[in-house]
């Protein structure tokens, strides 16, 4: 039985506030994730650049924005527990992607256009559907193809 897709993203806040609280949070994190970093639910970024409503399956009381943080623009995650900054970025055709991946887990990309008025996607790619292709020194996630992805519309508020 295939578990419902947002259940890994619970699960990924879920793990990485343990590991937060474990003390040894740079280090643990480094091992399990790929581009991608917690922060506590207080975290204010320097500016929201877009918030978004998102349609389809998403992590409980889950709110999406696009923000401006120390170390440039990332897609932000956010639920009542805390947040997750995704930092894998490259922009091609589509505009700018935003991604990051749980080692032996799943991983998740947006694809913001560059249009910021015009709807983003969220994609959640279940653990064993994506292979991770290191392109331009970013090991980014690819949908093998026979993969099951599931999109989520983000629309602008």
């Amino acid at each position: 039985m295939r578990t419902q897709p947002w259940k890994s993203a619970i699960a990924l806040t879920a793990f990485l506030a343990a590991v937060m609280s474990s003390g040894c949070t740079s280090m643990a994190l480094s091992m399990v994730v790929n581009g991608g970093e917690i922060v506590p639910a207080s975290y204010k970024p320097v500016k929201q650049l877009v918030a978004y409503r998102a349609e389809g399956p998403v992590p409980p009381k889950a709110e999406y924005s696009l923000v401006e943080t120390q170390k440039g623009p990332f897609m932000l995650e956010r639920t009542p527990e805390g947040g997750f900054l995704f930092q894998i970025h490259w922009r091609d055709e589509m505009g700018d992607h935003y991604a990051a991946s749980l080692k032996g887990g799943g991983a998740w990309e947006f694809i913001v256009p560059l249009d910021r008025s015009k709807n983003a996607v969220r994609l959640d790619y279940p653990h064993g559907t994506y292979s991770l292709v290191d392109m331009d020194g970013k090991k980014r996630p690819v949908a093998l193809p026979s993969a099951n992805v599931v999109q989520t519309l983000l629309i602008p508020k």
